[in-house]
């Protein structure tokens, strides 16, 4: 490999990590959290096809469900979760 090839990889990776860096910054000054959620197929596709047909965002949705169930939800302890989805 030429010198000039890995200075150029090098200069690609340095790129990469500052804009790494920058997301997170920028995530922890909003309050962003990444989260992973395994759902089933079919209501994972329904649900994108319906967010296009409203023109909304995914996040948008999925944002407004989380803080207006969080609201509703009463503070006292709640019966064991399960696993169902």
């Amino acid at each position: 490999m030429s010198k000039k090839k890995v200075i150029g990889k090098k200069r690609a990776r340095a790129v990469l990590m500052s804009q790494i860096a920058a997301s997170a910054r920028y995530d922890e000054k909003m309050g962003l959290a990444t989260k992973s959620y395994k759902l089933k197929r079919e209501y994972a596709e329904a649900f994108r096809e319906a967010c296009i047909r409203n023109g909304v965002p995914q996040s948008k949705v999925l944002n407004e469900f989380m803080r207006s169930y969080s609201e509703d939800v009463p503070a006292s302890p709640s019966p064991t979760p399960t696993n169902e989805v």
